[in-house]
């Protein structure tokens, strides 16, 4: 899983993860939320670091398991979701479906008030 995009919405924290290779399926979805006023916050990218030791994942900020590695740990009765750690901000704000899939975001729906 090479490109991620968090989600933090009203109904909780998600992180979505796909590989590059499928970059030409995501911008048309990405592009929709864009449309919609979704707004995609640029995090600086971390370092990967391979855990060989429980003890490691405990200071981890993120952890990302592929998919493979998520159904095994659910047949298996071990799967359980964590606190979400998001990375820390640019500053900018991602205009283009092209930016979001070039970098690691944040996805935030429009502000609402009254």
């Amino acid at each position: 899983m090479a490109r991620t995009i968090a989600f933090v919405c009203s109904l909780g924290d998600l992180t979505v993860g796909w590989d590059a290779t499928n970059d030409a399926d995501m911008i048309p979805i990405i592009q929709k939320m864009l449309d919609s006023k979704i707004r995609f916050h640029i995090t600086r990218k971390r370092k990967k670091v391979e855990v060989e030791k429980l003890t490691q994942a405990l200071d981890a900020r993120k952890i990302t398991l592929p998919d493979e590695s998520l159904q095994r740990l659910k047949m298996a009765g071990l799967l359980m979701v964590g606190a979400f750690m998001m990375g820390e901000s640019t500053g900018e704000i991602a205009e283009t479906a092209e930016q979001v899939i070039e970098n690691d975001t944040v996805a935030t729906q429009p502000a609402g008030g009254g």
